[in-house]
């Protein structure tokens, strides 16, 4: 049997698994005392895990198996539940409670968590202003010792490489796609003319999320959280804000995107709690980077359903996604304008 096949084989019976995971935990790990009633729920989503909400002894926990390394780590859920345990004094994250990643009993490394109830973020003033205030606190928190975080020391410098690679890469596909990639060029020699004199403004001062799409955040009513952790890191908190404000970012997991007056109340109450007056400024340089990345990666997933080079699970789950993220004519309205 492939290694591929011995995965699906035990994927397939995943849930029942799961169950059996759990009931041989060491009794101290999870803060419950009843391990005899488990049930499992898949939650839909994820882009590169499997995430199962797991109820047991009248307490949820989120059981999410790391199915490919978004951030390119080796040991991604490592990192995550390191991450994990660095935010959980400020309480905007899940507890973790364990981690294994020797894959042995599961074909995956998997973080056990809190499962935070609420709903995701749906728009209004009142949800914009409590993300806002849970996103000024993350980007305040003190960053003194924590040399395993990842970092950008050169902030739009590095997002401008790793925008380049990707165009690079996405050339490299049998079906890319022409007009995409002539409109990446032309943004590329823009900002590459633009970027000597911009770049010093962006400090790694701050330690951000990356993935403020709407279902990344959970929503209790009186409070926000933020899930998903796994590729954090130390950078300009603008980059947070520029994907919060992002269309297609709004447009993954939401009906609808932010409202002009949204958008204000939102940016009120972050320079009121964080104090940065010049951050509208630095969201604007990096949203078109992020534009352009975010559109290359939705076309380099989509050639990777094709081409069979992605987790068929992952593939299935997702594909209607990445074709509603690749719109160029977001790129078409930055290349008009640069």
């Amino acid at each position: 049997m492939s290694s591929e096949a011995h995965k699906t084989l035990l994927m397939d019976n995943i849930e029942i698994k799961i169950k059996e995971y759990i009931r041989n935990l060491s009794p101290n790990i999870l803060p419950v005392k009843n391990f005899s009633d488990i049930t499992t729920e898949k939650i839909r989503g994820g882009d590169y895990n499997l995430n199962f909400r797991v109820t047991l002894d009248n307490h949820n926990f989120l059981m999410r198996f790391n199915i490919e390394p978004q951030s390119g780590l080796e040991n991604q859920i490592e990192y995550e539940y390191k991450t994990l345990e660095f935010l959980a004094p400020y309480k905007i994250a899940p507890v973790p409670y364990h981690l294994n990643n020797t894959q042995k009993f599961f074909p995956y490394g998997l973080l056990i968590e809190q499962y935070i109830n609420g709903s995701k973020l749906v728009f209004s003033i009142d949800t914009v202003k409590r993300a806002a205030k849970t996103l000024a606190k993350l980007h305040t928190i003190p960053l003194n010792n924590k040399e395993f975080l990842m970092r950008w020391g050169n902030p739009l410098r590095q997002q401008f490489d790793i925008t380049c690679n990707s165009l690079a890469q996405y050339k490299t596909r049998k079906a890319a796609n022409k007009k995409l990639t002539l409109l990446g060029e032309k943004i590329i020699k823009a900002m590459e003319a633009k970027l000597p004199r911009i770049e010093k403004n962006f400090k790694p001062k701050s330690f951000i999320h990356t993935d403020v799409v709407p279902s990344n955040f959970v929503d209790t009513g009186s409070k926000i959280y933020l899930i998903d952790w796994e590729k954090g890191r130390i950078d300009d908190p603008s980059y947070d804000l520029a994907m919060f404000f992002f269309r297609l970012a709004n447009l993954w997991d939401s009906p609808r995107v932010l409202t002009k007056n949204e958008k204000k109340a939102f940016m009120e109450v972050y320079i009121t709690e964080t104090g940065d007056t010049s951050i509208q400024k630095r969201i604007n340089d990096r949203l078109i980077l992020i534009t352009l990345q975010s559109i290359l990666w939705a076309a380099g997933r989509i050639a990777d359903v094709k081409e069979g080079t992605i987790d068929k699970m992952l593939g299935r789950q997702n594909y209607e996604r990445y074709k509603k993220a690749f719109q160029l004519d977001e790129l078409e309205k930055i290349a008009d304008n640069l």
